[in-house]
């Protein structure tokens, strides 16, 4: 096989020629870069061949004849029977040996990173404790393509496919003791979407996410693109969700079926990694992600509450707002307290840097002069989560002339 223009990490080196004619006719110094891995199996079963006598009868019939035969000379006894067994070992050894001689015993695939993605570079490296890899030669495939041929080739780098397609990597190693080993990984990568939700609260028509709060709770939710070996997408109610929060695995929130988790952090400052595997429990197909929890601040904004058409929600009231009538209602929203924050949640209105005594959730303040600038604030608390409180400031513009401050209903 030759390299062309195949665009891999590794280029994969020729072997030295032969001196002698191989099998079949083929000439030293023929291109033997058309190795396969069946030509090498063929190699190594040619070269292991023992005889195995009595090779068509099993272990125990052997042993049983023996003592039959002893028994026909009179001269069954204990040492005879053992004596006889141990023959029997000894004369199967070999071919016990023989058929373990092209096999995956002690030979293991370490891949980095251990779930890789799809069109994601991976590192291969295989380990084997019944030979000298150093001293072995050690052919990889992909896909039945031989990419690299070395000696001590123990890692290999390669691409993974794309999303449902598969991955055969092959790795075979003829040892230096003449015994081969060989390993094959099978890799359909998938995709998984981590979505985060804080369990906090958002004002009606507002259309962000609610953000996890300090102290508060959070869920997330994995949405999973695994692709059968016929080409089905396959549903995550059958796939395995397995979840972790840094590094530390929730058992009782991994299982079938287990898509999502909510999670509450044990402080307000808290950072988590959130990682889940899926897999489908009857085939190779699996993906992996994670994801960085933080827990932000909460926020209140504050909206004119209009007489005839409510709330505001479409401009905040910040800056410096005009009052054109009489009288102006303001009202305070929280963002991203604990649920049901507007009705819990504890308010201070605040004129000029003065405590009005005021608690509710709107304030209704009337013009006593024509001029002049006056200063608003409002805070908002938690009454359970100390750490959820936030404040918001703006001004109120007393002038009756036109073009000053900001029209809030315009």
């Amino acid at each position: 096989m030759r390299n062309g223009n195949r665009k891999f990490p590794f280029r994969p080196s020729l072997p030295a020629p032969h001196s002698s004619r191989r099998a079949g006719g083929r000439q030293a110094g023929e291109d033997e870069t058309k190795v396969n891995i069946s030509r090498l199996r063929r190699d190594n079963k040619r070269a292991v061949r023992v005889p195995i006598a009595p090779r068509d009868l099993p272990i125990g019939t052997f042993i049983t004849n023996s003592v039959k035969m002893s028994a026909k000379t009179k001269k069954i006894s204990l040492p005879s029977i053992l004596a006889q067994a141990l023959v029997a070992f000894a004369i199967l050894m070999p071919g016990v040996a023989a058929l373990a001689q092209e096999d995956t015993l002690g030979t293991d695939i370490i891949l980095a990173p251990e779930t890789p993605g799809a069109g994601e570079r991976v590192v291969a490296e295989v380990r084997n404790f019944l030979v000298d890899l150093k001293r072995s030669e050690i052919f990889w495939f992909v896909n039945n393509k031989l990419l690299k041929q070395e000696v001590g080739a123990t890692q290999f780098l390669f691409v993974v496919g794309p999303v449902g397609e598969s991955t055969i990597l092959d790795v075979v190693i003829k040892g230096d003791n003449g015994r081969t080993f060989e390993k094959r990984l099978i890799i359909r990568p998938g995709a998984v979407d981590l979505i985060t939700e804080g369990l906090s609260y958002t004002p009606p028509f507002y259309k962000g996410r609610a953000i996890q709060a300090l102290g508060g709770s959070v869920r997330v939710a994995a949405i999973p693109t695994l692709i059968a070996e016929n080409g089905r997408v396959l549903s995550s109610g059958g796939l395995f969700f397995s979840w972790k929060r840094n590094n530390e695995l929730l058992r009782s929130a991994s299982g079938i079926g287990r898509g999502s988790i909510t999670l509450t952090p044990a402080g307000p400052f808290e950072e988590n990694v959130v990682s889940v595997e899926v897999f489908d429990p009857n085939g190779g197909a699996r993906a992996k992600n994670e994801i960085l929890l933080n827990a932000v601040p909460p926020r209140v904004l504050i909206y004119q509450n209009h007489p005839l058409y409510g709330l505001l929600f479409n401009r905040e009231a910040s800056g410096s707002v005009r009052l054109e009538d009489s009288e102006i209602v303001l009202t305070a929203m929280p963002f991203f307290f604990s649920q049901n924050a507007p009705s819990t949640a504890l308010y201070k209105w605040f004129v000029n840097g003065i405590d009005t005594g005021k608690t509710d959730q709107s304030v209704t303040l009337r013009r006593e002069a024509s001029t002049g600038v006056v200063p608003i604030q409002v805070s908002a608390a938690s009454p359970v989560k100390i750490y959820q409180r936030a404040e918001r400031s703006l001004s109120i513009d007393l002038s009756e002339s036109a073009g000053r401050g900001t029209d809030l209903f315009r």
